[in-house]
């Protein structure tokens, strides 16, 4: 995420290169260039192919900014496709993938940290004797689902197998099927109010919503995010 598409080039540059850690990166062919804001110029769109993802199009301001995005591609000399095709969401598959790392990676943040809380069971313990601190507003349910992935590894397995399989064959079938260049969208509709009330469940009844950065997180493929334009006067 970034301001302009040249800090997110650059920003992608440094994010980028081969990490011991990650046996993906492995795979990096040597002469892999990660100078990527060289090539960024007034020619480098001309005869590329775009899929313009439609999430959005149904509503009337994120309609407006589908063909703002596709004058802008199209000014630059870039041919637009419009995806139709769409996919079922491993939501529940995902979510499970996201409580179980969070659990590792906050306990592994907890135990370096310099603080008295060295897990998360700690954690929901001092929430609980903090409560009216802590927990004004909110409670911790997804903390405690969190927790509660202890033990279910075979089950994060199979969930992660499936979420970055599924999102990676969408993602490139769209790429091979249309001989696309990339993907570009709306990424996320504008962010809601808070409802201390009924919580984001109901806070989002009335919002605009679309998004397409899903799939790009399951699959592990770059995702990048500049600001496009103010809808209902937010960003």
């Amino acid at each position: 995420m970034a301001r302009t598409v040249k800090e997110a080039a650059r920003v992608l540059e440094h994010m980028s290169g081969y990490d011991f850690k990650d046996k993906r990166t492995r795979s990096i062919p040597t002469d892999f260039n990660f100078h990527f804001a060289e090539d960024l110029n007034k020619l480098s769109l001309r005869s590329r192919r775009i899929g313009l993802l439609s999430s959005g199009s149904e509503d009337s301001e994120g309609s407006k900014l589908l063909i703002k995005t596709t004058e802008i591609f199209q000014k630059l000399g870039a041919d637009v496709i419009t995806i139709t095709e769409t996919k079922d969401y491993p939501g529940e598959e995902e979510f499970f993938v996201l409580l179980f790392e969070f659990r590792e990676g906050i306990n592994k943040y907890l135990r370096k940290a310099n603080s008295d809380i060295q897990d998360l069971s700690q954690l929901i313990t001092f929430n609980n004797e903090n409560r009216d601190v802590a927990m004004e507003h909110f409670g911790q349910e997804i903390f405690i689902e969190s927790a509660g992935t202890l033990g279910q590894r075979s089950q994060y397995m199979r969930s992660l197998q499936l979420t970055t399989t599924e999102s990676r064959n969408y993602i490139d079938g769209l790429l091979n099927d249309h001989k696309l260049d990339a993907l570009v969208g709306l990424t996320r509709g504008p962010a809601w109010l808070i409802n201390y009330d009924g919580g984001d469940e109901k806070a989002i009844e009335d919002q605009r919503s679309w998004g397409n950065g899903g799939f790009a997180a399951m699959s592990g493929y770059p995702h990048i995010t500049i600001p496009f334009d103010l809808v209902d006067g937010f960003l």
